[in-house]
């Protein structure tokens, strides 16, 4: 296979990415369209050495990161732009579950406008030094303006606008919170009947995730277990001879295998080999933080999962160990940064005494937040969100929805949150274009920066769009009441649900997470510098 170095391909790139951010767009919003995606049937393994067959669906979502997944390019100039443009939504979502749309927006503006002001010759290096400097005053500005979010009420609010400002699901996911708190962990499920539903259930969260991708079995990029053999160890494990014994086990009992343990070098190598024949179902996720709190939270484990918590300072090997069969969960489902445990098997006794021992802690100890949190996390336990829906496409656009929506609150409830359609981005360009002073930079490195207060007007030019009412010459008179126009007052903007302008949009419940603008704003202009810098694309023929 030969390759092609092209040194005129950002064209062609942008093409890619207006593929992509076109139909994303047309999301955004309390009336953003929605997308059908149409599969074709495909072939894969059985997991028992055949093959079989599964038939293609047509999905239809308001999700962006879905949308944007499922663009494609047979042109490898384009493909590189789609590419580009995916890892902006794909990122924001990871990161803070939410703000896909938004942060695709942004990178499609600064993409397109850069590269004309690339092509009319600015210099590249001082035009993205402008961008960054912009991006830095414009997040600072962000988390100024932020409010925490302390109640059940604003975590209905931020859930609500998240789903698409679907009451019913942003009022389930307020009472979610409400009951396990607002740092408790969540577990979404696909249900079968036609209403959503939810319980709480033993079980904890760890920000640790899967080794490597060879583990993922669902289309969603996790690794999902149903009722599997947890094995709990500290240590490395590297051999052969070291794993045989666990695998053989979990295989006779015909259960999936879950390893919290640092696995590595033939040892991985040969979990992997069985992973992949179909042999068994199985993960390896490193143990969660390191010294004496890796210890600690190993130990919150074995209390929620029943399974013993075995040490190499036990004098303790591996290769003896004897899977406990009465231990573990009834699902866990781990991602590339975390894992939730779903119904552990630990007993109630297990747990008081767990507890107890963190409550001695709690009084010991200068980091109380810490031990509470733990404490809360055993009490709690992990809600678990059954997603219904009339059809297999409905309960699926419901559960990006649910997802979305579950994030959003999370990233709310650690940084706070800021008046939301689009109109916190629009204040702070409006106001920063007014304070920004000139003096001491050139000219290209102004462009930047300006491009950058130009593109925050998009997301509410796009909601507009969406909506039917967007018209420039009118744009900022159609938000603000007429005495607030020249002073650009922050909070008012346009309701797009009840098709409302001059609102006070924090009053009437309409915020965003500060987490998520942060996000996407810094991945969008990542990756338009990356565009812009760009000078020759090298791709397989």
């Amino acid at each position: 296979m030969s390759r092609e170095v092209d040194k005129n391909a950002k064209e062609t790139m942008l093409i890619g990415v207006n593929m992509v951010a076109d139909p994303v767009a047309s999301t955004l919003g309390a009336q953003g369209k929605l997308v059908t995606i149409s599969t074709k049937d495909q072939t894969v393994p059985d997991g028992q050495g055949g093959y079989k067959i599964v038939r293609g669906k047509a999905i239809t979502t308001k999700d962006g990161v879905t949308v944007a997944k499922a663009v494609t390019s047979d042109e490898p100039r384009t493909e590189a732009g789609i590419r580009m443009i995916k890892e902006v939504a794909e990122k924001t979502v990871e990161e803070v579950g939410d703000g896909t749309s938004g942060s695709t927006i942004l990178a499609r503006y600064m993409m397109n406008e850069g590269v004309k002001a690339i092509n009319e010759g600015v210099n590249h290096v001082d035009y993205c030094n402008g961008i960054q400097e912009a991006v830095k005053a414009v997040t600072e500005k962000v988390k100024e303006l932020s409010r925490p979010v302390d109640s059940q009420e604003l975590a209905t609010k931020i859930a609500t606008i998240s789903a698409n400002n679907d009451a019913e699901l942003g009022s389930l996911i307020g009472e979610v919170f409400g009951q396990i708190g607002l740092n408790g962990a969540v577990s979404i499920e696909e249900g079968t009947e036609f209403e959503t539903t939810f319980d709480v259930v033993k079980g904890m969260a760890i920000s640790s995730g899967y080794t490597t991708h060879h583990f993922i079995n669902t289309y969603k990029g996790e690794c999902v277990l149903e009722n599997p053999i947890i094995v709990l160890f500290s240590g490395e494990v590297n051999t052969v001879n070291e794993i045989t014994n666990v695998l053989g086990k979990s295989m006779q009992a015909k259960r999936p295998l879950l390893l919290i343990a640092d696995i590595q070098n033939e040892a991985l190598e040969t979990v992997i080999v069985n992973r992949e024949r179909g042999a068994l179902d199985v993960c390896i996720v490193k143990p969660p933080s390191m010294g004496s709190t890796r210890d600690d939270l190993m130990r919150d484990i074995s209390a929620v999962t029943g399974v013993e918590y075995i040490t190499k300072a036990q004098g303790r090997k591996f290769s003896e160990i004897e899977p406990n069969l009465n231990g573990g969960a009834a699902k866990v489902i781990v991602s590339k940064n975390d894992t939730k445990i779903v119904g552990g098997f630990g007993t109630e006794e297990q747990l008081a005494q767990r507890k107890e021992e963190l409550e001695e802690n709690l009084k010991q100890s200068k980091n109380k937040k810490w031990f509470k949190s733990r404490i809360s996390m055993l009490e709690g336990g992990v809600a678990r969100i059954i997603v219904g829906g009339k059809t297999t496409s409905d309960m699926k656009e419901r559960y990006d929805r649910v997802e979305d929506a579950v994030l959003a609150t999370q990233s709310a409830a650690e940084e706070g949150y800021v008046a939301g359609g689009g109109s916190t981005f629009r204040h702070i360009a409006l106001n920063e274009k007014k304070a920004f002073n000139a003096s001491g930079y050139n000219p290209d490195f102004i462009k930047g920066y300006n491009l950058v207060l130009e593109a925050c007007l998009e997301p509410e030019k796009t909601i507009l769009k969406n909506a039917g009412q967007v018209h420039e010459e009118t744009f900022l008179d159609r938000l603000f009441p007429p005495k607030q126009t020249e002073q650009q007052e922050y909070g008012y903007g346009f309701d797009a649900k009840e098709y409302e302008t001059k609102v006070d949009l924090i009053a009437r419940g309409i915020i965003d997470p500060t987490k998520v603008l942060d996000r996407c704003l810094r991945n969008a202009s990542t990756n338009a510098i990356t565009l812009l810098k760009t000078d020759f694309l090298i791709f397989d023929k």
